[in-house]
């Protein structure tokens, strides 16, 4: 009886060592074999970006990666036609691209994405978040936001979500959209006016006109400078949407909250001023 504990015991022991010496939780890289929805991506990322592929295949990499389905890469090549080929050839297209979808230093929930508005992308340039009942979605062309299909996958040190859109960064968006209308499937854009020398799409206008600043309301604690120079800017690039504002204003005799609005102390007056001015810049954009 005491030789069959003893034996029991020592069992115990030898399995316990066995469950602590397992092997770590797979790389991103690694995901493929599991998660075969998304082998498409990977595999490209493998044959065609050595530096990426030594990056996400590393255990100890902490980053978030928006991957795109193998659905989501097949209608990309379907869309580009002709321009797939050349698109496969293009080594900076495909790096910028494939970079574009790695936040790199951190491994981001889609709880932890719900309160951002931005991220940088291991391509450099600025991926954006979108908050939709409870749930985030991602873009990079404000007219396209792509929700999360499967979220919060954890591999090795990241933290992988899937998506049944492949992104574009906003660097090739133009060159990208021309070989789309090309290829009949992207609609062409809208008449320019003349001062509008290169046809840009319409939705690479709004990100620049976000980056500037332009329709977006100030933080509760910018200071008297920072609202002074806005409200300059703001009555210098749209002195009709200043007007409107001031003729729709409330008498003297309005409530404080409303006399406090009308007079520029609260958020109402600029974010009704960068609205209009962003709606108009828009307007012009299509004139």
């Amino acid at each position: 009886m005491q030789s069959a504990l003893l034996l029991a015991v020592l069992l115990a022991g030898f399995a316990g060592c066995s469950s602590a010496a397992a092997p770590a939780a797979p790389s991103v890289m690694a995901l493929a074999d599991k998660y075969t929805n998304i082998s498409q991506g990977l595999s490209l990322i493998n044959a065609t970006n050595e530096d990426l592929a030594a990056y996400l295949s590393n255990p100890k990499t902490v980053c978030t990666f928006f991957a795109p389905s193998d659905s989501a890469m097949t209608e990309s090549i379907s869309r580009l036609g002709k321009y797939a080929g050349i698109a496969a050839q293009n080594d900076s297209l495909q790096s910028a691209t494939f970079n574009y979808h790695v936040i790199p230093g951190k491994a981001l929930t889609s709880a932890d994405l719900m309160k951002l508005d931005s991220l940088n992308t291991r391509a450099k340039e600025t991926l954006w978040v979108l908050h939709r009942k409870s749930a985030p979605k991602v873009y990079s062309r404000p007219d396209y936001p792509v929700p999360l299909e499967g979220a919060d996958i954890k591999a090795g040190g990241c933290i992988v979500h899937i998506m049944n859109t492949a992104l574009v960064p906003p660097s090739a968006i133009p060159m990208v959209n021309e070989w789309l209308i090309e290829n009949k499937a992207l609609p062409p854009p809208g008449p320019r006016s003349e001062w509008g020398k290169v046809q840009v799409p319409m939705h690479q206008d709004m990100i620049d006109l976000q980056e500037k600043g332009v329709g977006l309301e100030l933080p509760a604690n910018a200071t008297a400078a920072t609202t002074a120079a806005a409200a300059a800017a703001t009555a210098k690039a749209a002195p009709a949407a200043e007007a409107t504002a001031a003729a729709a204003a409330p008498s003297s005799a309005a409530p404080p909250a409303a006399a406090k609005s009308a007079a520029g102390g609260g958020r109402g007056a600029v974010g009704f001023a960068g609205a209009a001015m962003a709606v108009a810049a828009a307007v012009a954009l299509w004139a």
